[in-house]
């Protein structure tokens, strides 16, 4: 639960107030669609007059980075093909695809990940894993213990040693080129 609302009522307000106080930033939410019923009321609470969120990320269960213990990755919410299939046909269905945008996360390392989340309705995508391997991660799976070997995912500045930008920067950025290339 969150501490500042309960409700899909007290959500959609609650990112209307974030709205104003940034100054009309765009204001959304990221989540895994878990029980269709839940995203349902979210979207059900936004026809019957509450503020419009201005876009929804939807993750996949599988998990992106490895950082999710396995046993949300295997068992816990629709994996991302079914859920950003989802989101964006329960967004057409009320009428408010087209003012909603919608992005889509979660496994997403190739150009080939990044058209299909496109074709199943998805404005965007978000990527960490391939950027993730591109600078060093050997997916140790241990990113949530502060005990990464190569200095990813990792507050400790012993272990951030190992991660060296000025080497693992043109890294990036080619990985970065060669995606965007092959989409």
């Amino acid at each position: 639960s969150h501490a500042e609302f309960k409700t899909p009522q007290e959500l959609l307000r609650f990112a209307a107030e974030l709205r104003e106080i940034s100054g009309g930033k765009p204001v959304g939410i990221k989540l895994c669609i878990g029980h269709p019923w839940e995203f349902i009321a979210i979207v059900k609470s936004m026809t019957e007059g509450e503020p419009l969120l201005d876009f929804i990320s939807v993750d996949g269960a599988e998990g992106g980075t490895g950082a999710a213990p396995l046993e949300f990755m295997d068992h816990v919410g629709m994996p991302l093909r079914e859920g950003l299939s989802f989101a964006h046909n329960a967004l057409i269905g009320i009428g408010l695809r087209d003012q909603i945008r919608l992005g889509a996360s979660g496994k997403i390392a190739t150009a080939f990940d990044v058209a299909r989340a496109l074709a199943l309705g998805a404005d965007w995508c978000n990527a960490a894993r391939g950027f993730m391997f591109s600078i060093g991660c050997i997916q140790s799976l241990s990113c949530h213990t502060d005990l990464c070997p190569t200095g990813v995912a990792t507050q400790d500045p012993t272990r951030q040693r190992a991660l060296r930008v000025p080497d693992k920067a043109p890294r990036v950025q080619q990985f970065h080129a060669a995606t965007l290339e092959a989409l």
